[in-house]
């Protein structure tokens, strides 16, 4: 979401939003002389609000909740939508004090009017109404697949359900540059599309590093590859482990992606995800605590997660997760490439491998990128 802040020395209003690793800022609104900074501060909290609220309808709305059931967290999120142009009235004429709408948009939009009635400007009124609009219209871009300008923090959310325009986008990028791929994590494609296009592509690169059949699927083979690769640079093998896990129980790659995200998404607003799951970690961290001494199981408990993502950013940290794990199936194909080439019968121990160089040479990148790639159009995308 934009974070509204006010700068006292130059009595302005502040609008900031990331765009991936950047931030960009800029002004929104002079405050007059007739607002202290106790009014300004009432403008920024209902904007930051708003923006919070605004955003949610655009990262939390679930595809594949039934529309037509009433009163669920999904419909009011819908209910949200629809009332972005109310928001925009009440920004300019907020109404009764002793009625107040349940929608967070709604309300915070109302709060807002009160603030900017108190202070009396019409200037200043006109600005925050402008303010409000672009936020308005950057969350009905985003939904759209644009991400220009404000719209462009879309690509900081982790979205429930992924836009099938954005999946064939982020498809496309992968198409041209496997390995680099930099446009998906640099901010032009939403990451959660971009996640279940990569997922495939992942699956593609561990059936290319394992040399296995694409029809007789192994996924405890290919979470091994990526164990592997471990030795050679760090890979986030429980992540893949449960993507993989995922696609061996028969779930598709959008259905993976959006269960995973979605739980990030639960523990991040306090709840519980996966109870079942959760008792067999359990119940397997009972068996081992009495198999381990109290040093060694202090250290695994340090490593337990509820969830396998980052609750804060599961989006983006599972793509990242996923880039690094396709890097170490590379990693594993190119040291076989490297070893038939020198007639070598057993490439030894892991040692080795460390001296690979993945920019060594671009010929062996595409020859990948190629390997995958012909493994990968196998997939029906329209299916994803």
């Amino acid at each position: 979401m934009t974070a509204f802040s006010y700068a006292p020395s130059s009595r302005q209003i502040i609008a900031s939003w990331r765009i991936g690793a950047p931030r960009r800022a800029e002004p929104v609104a002079d405050v007059p002389d007739s607002c202290d900074d106790e009014g300004a501060d009432l403008i920024v909290a209902a904007l930051s609000d708003l923006s919070e609220a605004a955003w949610r309808t655009y990262s939390d709305i679930d595809e594949s909740a039934d529309p037509d059931e009433t009163n669920t967290e999904q419909w009011h999120l819908r209910e949200e939508r629809d009332d972005f142009d109310r928001a925009r009235a009440l920004t300019i004429e907020p109404g009764e004090r002793d009625r107040w709408p349940y929608s967070p948009v709604l309300s915070a939009a109302k709060r807002l009017g009160h603030v900017l009635d108190e202070v009396g400007d019409s200037r200043l009124r006109i600005q925050i109404a402008r303010a409000v609009d672009r936020e308005l219209d950057a969350v009905l871009a985003a939904d759209m697949g644009d991400f220009a300008a404000l719209a462009q923090q879309a690509v900081t959310l982790s979205r429930l359900s992924a836009s099938p325009v954005q999946i064939q986008a982020a498809w496309a990028i992968l198409e041209r540059d496997l390995l680099g791929a930099h446009d998906i994590q640099e901010g032009s494609v939403d990451p959660t599309a971009a996640c279940v296009a990569t997922t495939v592509w992942l699956r593609a690169a561990a059936i290319v590093a394992t040399a296995t059949d694409p029809d007789d699927a192994n996924p405890d083979r290919w979470t091994r590859a990526v164990a592997r690769a471990d030795d050679i640079d760090a890979m986030p093998i429980d992540t893949i482990a449960a993507v993989f896990g995922s696609l061996a129980d028969g779930l598709g790659s959008s259905a993976t992606v959006e269960r995973l995200v979605g739980n990030a998404h639960r523990v991040a607003t306090g709840q519980m995800p996966d109870l079942d799951g959760l008792r067999d970690r359990l119940r397997g961290l009972d068996d081992l605590a009495e198999r381990v001494d109290p040093q060694a199981m202090s250290r695994i408990l340090d490593e337990v997660r509820v969830c396998a993502l980052d609750p804060l950013r599961p989006a983006p940290s599972l793509l990242d997760d996923l880039h690094t794990a396709i890097l170490g199936c590379f990693l594993l194909w190119r040291a076989e490439v490297l070893v038939e080439d020198l007639s070598v019968e057993d490439s030894g121990d892991d040692e080795d491998l460390e001296e690979i160089d993945p920019d060594d040479d671009p010929r062996l990148r595409e020859a990948f990128g190629a390997a995958v790639a012909a493994v990968a159009v196998q997939t029906d995308r329209m299916s994803l």
